[in-house]
C-alpha cells in the first residue's frame, strides 16, 4: 500500500474516481490548489445511480487555479423545472425500452446448452417438502416479488434486469449471461419461476424433488458456509447494482434466511 500510494504521489494533480468505496457523507471538498507536487485528489462514489459529481476549477482569493469537488444527489426534486438534457435522456430510455419489447430480446437471449442435468422446476415444488419455509420467502422477502418490481417501472421485458428478478439464468464469467435451457422465459410462458426462489440460490431443483435423499442441493454448512453463500449472492449483489452489500452482508442476509422459521417446521416429509 505505501508503494501504491508513493506511485500516485508521482501523477501529480490527478483526480481517481473509486467506484468501489461510497461517498462518505461529505458534499464538497474544499478547493486544492493545482500544484505539480499536489497529491491526487481521490474521489468515493456513493451508490451507483444516486448523485452525480462535479470537479470544479475554481479560484483562490490569491488568483490560483484549485480543484474544487462537489457531489449532487439526485433526489427527485432535481425532476422539476425545465431540463432539455434529462428531456433527451428519458427519451432515449423510451425508445431503448420500446426496441426490447418490439424485437422480443428477453425472449431471444442466448440459452445455456442443456448438459442433461438437473432442471428448474420452480418454488412451489419445493413446498411440498418445505410448506414453513416457503410461506416465509413469499410473505416477508422481496426476493418473491423481485419481477414484479421491475413491472412497476415498466423494464420486466428487459434482459439486463430480468437476469437477477428470476430464477434459471446463469451467470458465466464476470459479465457474460445466458438463461438455462430450462429457466425463465417470460411472464406468460413460465411464470413459476419469475421472482427470485428457491433455486436461485440453492440450484436447478428436479433432481431433489424426484428423490431429495439422493440428490442434495447446495446447502453450505460450516465454518466455510457464510463465505459460500455470500459469493453465490454477490452473482447479483455485486458492485455495480449493489454495491452496499459488499459490507452489509449480514443485514441483507437477515432478510431471507430461513434459519427465522422453526427448526422443526423447515422439512416434512414422509417416506
Amino acid at each position: 500500500i505505501g508503494e501504491l500510494a508513493a506511485k500516485l504521489r508521482t501523477m501529480g494533480p490527478a483526480v481517481i474516481i473509486d467506484c468501489s468505496g461510497s461517498f462518505e457523507g461529505k458534499e464538497r471538498i474544499e478547493p486544492r490548489v493545482i500544484a505539480p507536487d499536489m497529491e491526487p485528489l481521490v474521489v468515493r462514489l456513493e451508490e451507483k445511480g444516486k448523485a452525480a459529481g462535479v470537479l470544479d476549477l475554481v479560484k483562490t482569493a490569491e488568483g490560483a487555479l484549485a480543484l474544487q469537488y462537489r457531489m449532487i444527489r439526485l433526489v427527485p426534486a432535481l425532476d422539476d423545472g425545465d431540463s432539455e438534457l434529462r428531456d433527451m435522456v428519458y427519451s432515449l430510455l423510451g425508445t431503448y425500452l420500446e426496441d426490447v419489447r418490439e424485437r422480443g430480446y428477453l425472449e431471444r437471449f442466448s440459452v445455456y446448452p442443456d448438459l442433461g442435468g438437473p432442471k428448474y422446476v420452480g418454488s412451489a415444488a419445493c413446498a411440498k417438502c418445505h410448506a414453513a419455509i416457503f410461506r416465509d420467502w413469499n410473505r416477508t422477502t422481496s426476493h418473491a416479488h423481485a419481477l414484479q418490481t421491475l413491472a412497476d417501472i415498466d423494464y420486466a421485458e428487459d434482459p439486463e434486469c430480468v437476469r437477477c428478478h428470476v430464477v434459471g439464468w446463469k451467470r458465466d464469467g464476470q459479465d457474460d449471461w445466458y438463461r438455462h435451457a430450462s429457466g425463465f422465459q417470460t411472464a406468460a410462458k413460465t411464470p413459476h419461476l419469475a421472482g427470485v426462489g428457491c433455486e436461485t440460490c440453492h440450484g436447478p431443483g428436479s433432481d431433489h424433488v424426484a428423490d431429495p435423499k439422493a440428490h442434495r442441493l447446495f446447502h453450505p454448512e460450516g465454518p466455510d458456509a457464510k463465505s459460500a453463500w455470500r459469493s453465490r449472492c454477490m452473482t447479483c449483489h455485486d458492485v455495480d447494482n449493489s454495491p452496499a452489500f459488499l459490507g452489509g452482508f449480514e443485514t441483507y442476509l437477515s432478510h431471507v434466511d430461513h434459519r427465522k422459521v422453526p427448526e422443526d417446521q423447515r422439512t416434512q416429509w414422509s417416506d
